[in-house]
């Protein structure tokens, strides 16, 4: 998918900007779809059928990962090249990088802290995941929403 939105993200312009419009979509499609990869829906379990069972979580579990790397693919894609859509300058495109691989670092830190925490004081493996999943989504919505209100993707050809 990389590739794909990459390329397409290269030839559509909107008045909000080139990449931004994959921001926004990938990150509503990451939501669900991150949540569904560690959580199938509770009819699943009420079947009868263990092979309809079964066969239906193996269809879940294929089907959401493929589903969230597109919406990954857009914000990564989207976040990524709008460094170069932002600055002419070198420099500054480095410190923008430097900052964005900066705050990936405090959040996997932060991240691994909640784990640590509910390793050591939940017991339900089921509940820990729950948590750390819930964590991940509300973290990344927060980096998300203050991105969007931020950020100002300025077209290079008019900042002449």
């Amino acid at each position: 998918m990389t590739p794909i939105v990459g390329i397409l993200s290269d030839k559509f312009d909107t008045p909000c900007g080139k990449r931004t419009p994959f921001y926004i979509f990938g990150t509503i499609f990451v939501v669900p779809t991150f949540l569904g990869i560690f959580m199938y829906p509770p009819f699943i379990d009420r079947l009868e059928d263990e092979g309809k069972q079964t066969s239906l979580k193996i269809a879940w579990y294929l089907t959401l990962p493929a589903l969230f790397n597109v919406g990954w693919a857009s914000v990564q894609i989207s976040n990524m090249a709008i460094v170069n859509t932002i600055s002419h300058s070198n420099r500054k495109r480095d410190q923008l990088s430097n900052n964005r691989n900066g705050f990936t670092s405090v959040a996997n830190i932060s991240v691994l802290i909640v784990a640590i925490l509910s390793f050591q004081f939940v017991s339900d493996q089921v509940t820990q995941f729950r948590i750390m999943g819930s964590f991940c989504i509300g973290l990344g919505l927060c980096a998300s929403l203050f991105y969007l209100c931020t950020i100002r993707e300025i077209p290079l050809r008019n900042l002449a």
